[in-house]
């Protein structure tokens, strides 16, 4: 009964604000704090490891309705509130605290990739349509300029004067921050595509995994792949980087770690059976969390490849996990979200969610904002704080 007369506040919250609410502005988008998440992940290794504690049990706080899903990425937090982008084309705007929308804006048909925000300015690739890229001035709610061409269904990186992303046909582009010229770009060969959203190493160098099985280190001063690796099989999921080292998840079965520097293969652990396709890796520096189509979940100790723990789950984990003060979050497919001591395995929590989880999550005060099929962002936090709703 209650989840339903929340469900029924939420539409009408959405349908009351969403006419007059057209547009996206922020008061000072250049004024951050530590607390921001400017991309996917919030940190463009995409570690997804943080260490703001989130202590489970959880409960909800409110839940918000973005009237489509998401892209496997995170969502984005400014100035205390979350930005969503949806396979609709639109980002959203939500109150961390109250959970009600701030405004939304029509981007272009499908955003796929996390966007990024730099220097008050938001970037937004799309992974179909005539707009593939679109530079959004924050302050004044405006786009500042917009690209046509081949979309980008992966999320961006931000170097120095660019924004680089992998385009659906194998370009690596970077394009200038201040008019969206193109500044350089780099083909990975015939054939290559990228589902995977590439992250950066270092100040300077770019990680990307293909579609065809593989793994290209490239240099973004020089603008020059430094080495290149066959991986056996397809990348669909972002890998994961810690220090020099790299974390990635196959289609086949397989989580390896490779060095940065190099391009050495140092382990691989593969899945008993290999059509199991691997999820997104999290690191914190010890150990590698990674779920998978089998429904098993396992952390791997990060310097040997050895298995520390493995739980069985009940549905397929495809979305990446979240690693917080000595707990480790993920979703599944089944609809549950679950909570886990990262040195045991040990479940301490879990909930049932309004639908499954594919997306990554984010840690906003304490809490957890969550993404699910197929429209609602969640927020939870610790039980026995004060409730918004």
């Amino acid at each position: 009964m209650r989840r339903s007369i929340q469900y029924s506040l939420v539409l009408a919250m959405t349908a009351l604000l969403m006419p007059g609410c057209q547009t996206i502005q922020f008061e000072q988008p250049k004024v951050l704090s530590d607390s921001d998440w400017l991309v996917d992940g919030q940190n463009q290794a995409r570690s997804r490891s943080y260490d703001e504690p989130v202590v489970p049990p959880l409960e909800m706080v409110w839940e918000y309705s973005a009237n489509a899903a998401f892209g496997p990425g995170s969502p984005l937090l400014l100035d205390n509130r979350i930005l969503v982008g949806t396979r609709k084309g639109e980002i959203h705007t939500v109150e961390l605290e109250s959970g009600r929308g701030r405004g939304f804006k029509r981007m272009g048909d499908v955003i796929e990739g996390t966007p990024v925000i730099s220097e008050g300015f938001m970037y937004v690739p799309t992974a179909w349509g005539k707009r593939v890229l679109i530079a959004f001035d924050l302050k004044k709610g405006v786009s500042k300029w917009r690209l046509t061409g081949i979309p980008f269904s992966t999320s961006l990186v931000v170097f120095d004067d660019v924004v680089v992303g992998v385009d659906v046909e194998g370009n690596v582009r970077a394009h200038l921050k201040s008019d969206g010229s193109q500044k350089w770009s780099l083909s990975l060969g015939e054939n290559q595509s990228a589902k995977a959203s590439p992250l950066l190493v270092g100040e300077d160098r770019m990680f990307v995994a293909t579609d065809m099985g593989m793994g290209h280190m490239i240099d973004l001063s020089t603008e020059s792949i430094l080495w290149s690796l066959d991986l056996g099989a397809p990348v669909y999921n972002a890998p994961a980087s810690s220090g020099e080292n790299i974390f990635v998840s196959t289609t086949r079965g397989h989580l390896m770690k490779i060095d940065a520097t190099t391009g050495e293969l140092l382990w691989t652990i593969v899945a008993d059976n290999t059509m199991v396709r691997m999820g997104p890796p999290a690191v914190d520096g010890t150990s590698v969390f990674v779920g998978g189509t089998d429904g098993r979940f396992r952390s791997v100790d990060s310097s040997t490849g050895a298995i520390r723990w493995d739980v069985q789950l009940p549905d397929v984990v495809s979305s990446a996990p979240l690693v917080s003060g000595g707990y480790v979050f993920v979703g599944t497919l089944g609809e549950e979200l679950y909570g886990f001591e990262a040195d045991t395995g040990n479940i301490v929590w879990k909930t049932e969610t309004e639908g499954r989880i594919k997306s990554a999550m984010a840690v906003a005060d304490g809490g957890l904002i969550v993404l699910s099929e197929p429209r609602w962002v969640t927020y939870y936090k610790p039980a026995g704080g004060e409730d918004n709703d």
